[in-house]
């Protein structure tokens, strides 16, 4: 069995670690050193790397989304930049056709973001349906009762980000597709700490921000949506970015084009300027996730949340995420009394966590250890 300790030598490379510690991935995850000095170099020669075209920025911003698609399985022309995963699910929802009688299938434990952008679309027809939770899960087979012939989509987190429930995206997946429906994945709370691949699990749309799981800033994220039928689509939105390099030769007049000349792929649904100084940052953090390794890195995440459950239990502390080992994920949610105050005076004693569900949140990554869980439950006693 691989030993706790061996993504210790991780851990130097995230500064905040040296004193905090920071228990806080489903909020925010830490950014690692090479990050730090990526964006440093870029702030120190501007001119030397702000350049399209064949220039030096053009190959990092194609490396960023060749590095995110080997990270869930797929092709990169299969991934679009969006600024944040409520951006992806907007562009998303749009695409749903405006007429009466299609519905989406969703589920009360939702972030707002994938709840939203389809309440919007109810103004031209469309019927959302919300699944309710039972115990904090989300069961198959009321989603299986929620979706027929008329559905869409089944847009759901592939982790919940109140209590950590890991969805069983293939079984989603099936039950959609069997009615000619697309599966729409809210993937910030599980890609970059769980192993994700989109074509095994039958995922045809995915939004991710990159600030949480992947390590990266706010205000950078990614939109995937399956090959075989990112061309059956046309986007609400349209820029520069969303067509063809070719296009690009006016020399003809605007109306030499009959119709928007889309990009190949998901390049469609990205509008405007790339996220130049963030894809800088999360090219680094990107790299590193890859060279640990996806099955490790979960493997890590997972074996400090059992060590978590072991010591709530040791303190008999009431658990609201599942224990289950296929719907867990890297976040804990504990009862405490009086949360958000207790979040803020273990933020005192340089322990970071945050208040969900009438709760605590713990969410460890890559660069947290068994040392950092004892010093939140030893802190947990004083507060």
């Amino acid at each position: 069995m691989e030993r706790m300790d061996e993504l210790s030598g991780t851990r130097v490379l995230f500064p905040i670690t040296k004193e905090y510690a920071f228990i806080n991935a489903a909020s925010t995850g830490a950014w690692p050193s090479t990050a730090v000095e990526a964006i440093s170099h870029f702030l120190e020669n501007p001119i030397g790397d702000y350049e399209y075209g064949d220039g030096p920025w053009d190959t990092r911003i194609v490396e960023v989304k060749k590095l995110f698609a080997e990270l869930i399985g797929c092709s990169s022309d299969e991934v679009a930049f969006a600024p944040t995963t409520s951006h992806a699910l907007s562009a998303i929802a749009t695409l749903a056709p405006r007429k009466a009688g299609l519905n989406v299938v969703t589920a009360d434990m939702e972030f707002p973001s994938n709840i939203l952008p389809w309440m919007r679309q109810r103004e031209f027809g469309l019927d959302l349906r919300i699944v309710k939770s039972v115990g904090g899960r989300i069961k198959i087979e009321d989603v299986e009762k929620a979706v027929d012939d008329h559905t869409w989509a089944v847009s759901i987190s592939h982790v919940e980000y109140g209590n950590g429930f890991r969805n069983n995206l293939k079984a989603l997946s099936e039950i959609a597709h069997s009615h000619g429906a697309h599966l729409v994945v809210d993937g910030i709370q599980s890609v970059g700490g769980l192993e994700l691949d989109v074509k095994e699990s039958g995922v045809d749309f995915l939004a991710c921000g990159s600030y949480k799981w992947l390590l990266g800033p706010i205000g950078c994220g990614f939109l995937f949506i399956d090959g075989r039928i990112a061309e059956d689509y046309e986007p609400l939105q349209a820029g520069w970015g969303s067509i063809i390099p070719e296009s690009f030769d006016l020399s003809k007049g605007w109306e030499h084009f009959q119709r928007i000349p889309w990009g190949k792929g998901a390049l469609r649904f990205e509008v405007g300027s790339k996220p130049q100084l963030s894809a800088i940052a999360l090219r680094e953090s990107l790299k590193l996730l890859l060279n640990l390794g996806k099955r490790r890195v979960e493997k890590h995440i997972l074996e400090l949340t059992e060590y978590l459950l072991q010591r709530l239990d040791e303190s008999h502390l009431e658990v609201q995420s599942p224990r289950e080992l296929e719907s867990r994920s890297g976040i804990v949610n504990f009862r405490v009394k009086n949360p958000v105050e207790t979040c803020e005076r273990l933020r005192a004693r340089k322990v970071i966590v945050c208040p969900r569900m009438g709760g605590i949140r713990a969410s460890p990554h890559v660069y947290n250890n068994r040392e950092d869980i004892d010093r939140l439950m030893d802190c947990l006693k004083e507060v």
